[in-house]
């Protein structure tokens, strides 16, 4: 029987760990992507709130919306370099979603 609680005290403790390491990957990667609106808002001379990222995920690649105009984003050498490539689409009719974190 103690061999059991043993087990499952070992069990809960793991998942507390991993459930740990999950929010704190979710919150760097938060505060990465905040980051990187911040610097597109400064390179681009608008306000942050302006600024419409396609993902959360990974800066390198992403779409970027400002006013009319969008961007995709490219990273560079430096954590806060990114090269903003103009873009065109073709079709226009874009849904913005916001996402309160």
């Amino acid at each position: 029987m103690s061999i059991i609680s043993v087990l499952i005290l070992v069990a809960v403790v793991l998942i507390g760990i991993s459930n740990f390491q999950n929010n704190q990957s979710n919150d760097n990667q938060f505060r990465s992507s905040l980051h990187f609106i911040e610097v597109v808002s400064k390179e681009l001379g608008v306000d942050k709130e302006d600024v419409y990222v396609n993902t959360s995920d990974t800066t390198d690649g992403a779409i970027i919306k400002v006013d009319k105009q969008f961007y995709r984003a490219i990273s560079g050498t430096d954590p806060d370099s990114y090269l903003l490539e103009k873009m065109d689409l073709y079709k226009t009719d874009v849904e913005l979603v916001e996402v309160e974190k």
